[in-house]
């Protein structure tokens, strides 16, 4: 991609053993099967868990029998053997991402919540999409919400920063180029 930011050149290539990785993104409802205590407004389970620490997305992928995907893995999967740009292909078409949720103001929010470290913090109504919605946004091998929803954490540090873990996929409220499939974001090791 000639736009691509400096950082990301050259492109290569990346010999990948076969692997498997979910379709969608974990919802609400089944990391609350991990995590009982964990929170969200009533309707939302089938919402992207949000909010979620990297320590805690691994403990739960290995709950799950699974683990977090590397960033080659995820990129595979997003961009397929042809190198494209977004999920979906080269050009860009907002109506295939998982774009913000329209709020619904008729309905009043929820309560304050408490969460388990004793803080509190207002469970609003989140701005994902439920996972899944999206089937024209469907990268080469199947898997959906690779643009869009919710960031995606997946395993290494950049430049090998401990304090830093890598996320991809773009979430609501972006712009175009964090959707495309081989763009990534930095956040530290214990954000969300």
């Amino acid at each position: 991609d000639p736009d691509a930011d400096d950082d990301l050149k050259p492109e290569r290539k990346v010999y990948l053993p076969a692997y498997a990785i979910d379709i969608t993104e974990v919802t609400n409802a089944e990391f609350k099967r991990f995590r009982p205590s964990f929170t969200f407004p009533r309707g939302e389970e089938q919402l992207p868990a949000t909010n979620i620490l990297y320590d805690d997305a691994e403990a739960y992928a290995k709950w799950a029998g699974k683990r977090i995907p590397t960033e080659q893995e995820w990129e595979k999967a997003a961009r397929g053997s042809d190198g494209r740009r977004y999920p979906w292909g080269n050009d860009w078409k907002p109506e295939l991402v998982a774009a913000r949720r329209k709020t619904d103001h008729s309905k009043p929010e929820p309560p304050v919540a408490s969460i388990p470290n004793g803080n509190y913090c207002a469970v609003v109504s989140a701005r994902v999409q439920p996972v899944g919605k999206i089937v024209g946004g469907a990268s080469p091998y199947g898997c959906l919400d690779m643009a869009g929803n919710a960031w995606e954490w997946v395993t290494g540090h950049p430049d090998g920063r401990e304090d830093q873990r890598i996320l991809r996929g773009g979430a609501v409220g972006y712009t175009e180029r964090s959707f495309r499939t081989y763009t990534r974001g930095i956040e530290g090791s214990g954000s969300t």
